[in-house]
Formats: structure tokens, C-alpha cells, sequence
């Protein structure tokens, strides 16, 4: 079984363990992630969902192993409107596009339906209390196929509420309840394969800045609406 850490209370704490995560608690967490009914999130906005650490050294690159920690970044653009609520607290959300940063290798992208931002607030039933931000892979039926990724972290601000997804800091990472996954890269054939994390993750949600297109067309609207404005105004008056 891939590296993860399992994240369990003791009393009032939280006692980290590293070793795989037991088998009983990815079915739990299978099980109330994907079986609850589901409802879609409203909201009004793009959100872009980055995660940043590093790789473990026997992580691949188009088949070839890092063989060192590799940094990355990885940042999904998320539909906010387009979210489902799989659980109490517990939501993934449709991705439109996304880029990994790979420091000495390069910038990659690919097919964003590979990707889902996956998010648990602290009012989620499994690890209550914490706050993931978390991306699942090749979401198929109810499973994510290809693995997952779920940073976990005690605060955030603001409080994150998956079902008002706003921009967002986590703080005090405690580990990984999960951190395999495959994901195809364009151009690269064998993708990224990776085992697990080293070291710790930070993760933030901030807002999706409109592409130069988008600006563009914004300032087309409103220079239409600024003509049929002027067009609407009766003529001044000539004097001589």
C-alpha cells in the first residue's frame, strides 16, 4: 500500500502516526464520501484550488523516477458553481483547467476531466474538525480510480465551508490522510506517478483571475452598453 498518514484523536489532541493509513479507514472514508446522496453546491465564482510540497524521490515522470524530492505546485481552476456534496462537509468540484510546476523540469498541463479538487471542511464526519484540501483522480462513477491526494491542516482562514467555497489559507499541516496518485500530462507519455509526499504541504484557494479573452470581452459589454446609452440621449441642443 502506498506511504499515507494516518490521523487519528487522541483525547483532546491529535495523534499523527506515520505508516499506511489502515485499510478499515480508507473504507470508511470510501463509504461516506460516495455512497451519501449528493447535492449540488451554489456559488458565484471561479476558484483556483494550489497545492505545493514535494514529491517522493520514487516518484515518475514519464516513467523515469525523480530520485531526489521533487518540488511541485499543482493548481486546479475549479467551477465553484459546479460542486457536489458527497457527505456532510465533504465536496469535489469540476475542474476547467490545470497546471503542475515541476522546478528543473518544467510547467505541465493535460485533460482537466483527470482532476477533481476535493475539499472537507471541519464539520466532516471522518476526521472532524479538520480541514483537507485535496484533489482525487479519474473520478469514475463514484470512485476516484487513480488515487488521491488529502493534505490535512487544523485551521484556515477563513473557516472553509464546502458549500460556500470561498479564497482560502490552510495552516498547520498535520500530515496525509492519502498521497498517491497517477495523472496524465500532455505530452508526457507515462504521466506522473507518485507515491507519496515529503516533507510538508501547503495549500491555498484564491481566486481565478480572468484570462486577457475574458477581459476582453467584459470590456466589449460594456462598451456596447455605454453606446446604446449615449444613443438613448437626446441631442444637445446647437446654439449659435
Amino acid at each position: 500500500m502506498s506511504r499515507a498518514t494516518d490521523i487519528s484523536p487522541a483525547g483532546s489532541a491529535t495523534r499523527i502516526v506515520n505508516h499506511s493509513l489502515h485499510p478499515l479507514r480508507l473504507a470508511v472514508f470510501a463509504a461516506l464520501a460516495f455512497t451519501a446522496s449528493t447535492a449540488t453546491i451554489q456559488a458565484q465564482f471561479f476558484l483556483v484550488e494550489n497545492v505545493s510540497g514535494s514529491f517522493s524521490a520514487d516518484s515518475t515522470l514519464g516513467g523515469v523516477a525523480f530520485g531526489s524530492d521533487q518540488p511541485f505546485t499543482l493548481s486546479a481552476t475549479f467551477d465553484a458553481s459546479a460542486g457536489t456534496l458527497v457527505a456532510t462537509g465533504a465536496a469535489y468540484f469540476s475542474t476547467t483547467t490545470f497546471t503542475l510546476n515541476l522546478p528543473g523540469y518544467g510547467t505541465y498541463t493535460g485533460d482537466p476531466v483527470h482532476l477533481s479538487p476535493l475539499l472537507l471542511d471541519p464539520s466532516n464526519t471522518v476526521f472532524a474538525g479538520l480541514t483537507f484540501a485535496g484533489m482525487g483522480f479519474d473520478l469514475v462513477g463514484s470512485s476516484f480510480t487513480s488515487g488521491i491526494m488529502l493534505p490535512a491542516y487544523i485551521t484556515t482562514t477563513p473557516v472553509l465551508d464546502v458549500t460556500a467555497p470561498a479564497p482560502t489559507v490552510f495552516f498547520d499541516y498535520i500530515g496525509s490522510a492519502a498521497f498517491a496518485f497517477s495523472l496524465p500530462l500532455s505530452g508526457v507519455p507515462g504521466g506522473l506517478q507518485v507515491t507519496g509526499a515529503s516533507g510538508p504541504v501547503s495549500a491555498n484557494i484564491t481566486a481565478a483571475v480572468p484570462e486577457p479573452a475574458e477581459y476582453a470581452a467584459v470590456a466589449g459589454l460594456a462598451l456596447g452598453a455605454f453606446a446604446l446609452t449615449r444613443r438613448g440621449r437626446p441631442a444637445s441642443a446647437v446654439r449659435n
